[in-house]
């Protein structure tokens, strides 16, 4: 199968990470993968003994994969980047900083990589009770983090009004920028927004987070001055 040579290429250009099994469904492929690898966070070297299981959706990229541990050992326990509500799955971050991460070309080597960087950074977290990265909450409260970096600021009012322009040209790079900033478009996020309306599926994914950040407007109001 064209999924099943693209994958086998993939690993074996990567040192420490091999297939396990690889099992086809109407809805998903599920990778069943052996990560003996060695991964480095924040100057701290690590080595990794996993068995991970990717599901990866038919639809990808529109549609995440989402990944957990998987065989009878089990080397994760009690992490506060779990998904408990689903299946243990692995929080590996906001989905729209997933697909920043992904594109240009959405490869699954990609995804390998995010998901060696989660266990090494749970590794740095087991030895020293801290993390060496900026945490995302979880929930809603994740998702609108996950915005704010992604467009560098905290107006959510502002961030909904860039994700909604749908058209743009060079007649509005002098008007002010939707972000509330009150600085002009072109010094702004003018560039930023252009080639998100190219970027089809980050723009698709945040249309579809959209209701997110508007049913907590309240809550992140920012004050007049």
């Amino acid at each position: 199968m064209e999924l099943e040579k693209e994958l086998s290429d993939i690993i074996n250009d990567m040192q420490g990470v091999k297939i396990k099994s690889f099992f086809v469904r109407k809805d998903k492929t599920l990778i069943e993968l052996l990560i003996d690898c060695q991964g480095k966070v924040d100057g701290a070297l690590f080595f990794l003994d996993y068995q991970v299981m990717i599901e990866l959706p038919k639809t990808f990229p529109n549609v995440l994969p989402i990944c957990r541990e998987s065989g009878t050992k089990r080397n994760i326990i009690d992490y506060h980047h779990i998904n408990t509500h689903d299946n243990l799955s692995f929080c590996l971050g906001t989905n729209i900083e997933i697909h920043d991460r992904l594109k240009p070309d959405y490869s699954l080597k990609k995804y390998i990589m995010i998901v060696i960087e989660f266990l090494t950074i749970y590794e740095y977290f087991l030895k020293y009770k801290s993390m060496p990265v900026e945490e995302r909450s979880h929930g809603d409260a994740g998702t609108i983090e996950g915005y704010f970096s992604f467009f560098k600021t905290d107006d959510l009012q502002g961030i909904i009004n860039l994700i909604n322009k749908d058209k743009i040209n060079n007649k509005m790079r002098n008007q002010q920028c939707p972000c509330n900033s009150r600085i002009k478009f072109k010094k702004c996020h003018f560039d930023q927004t252009k080639r998100l309306l190219k970027e089809k599926k980050t723009r698709k994914q945040m249309i579809s987070e959209l209701p997110i950040l508007e049913r907590n407007l309240s809550r992140y109001a920012k004050k007049s001055i």
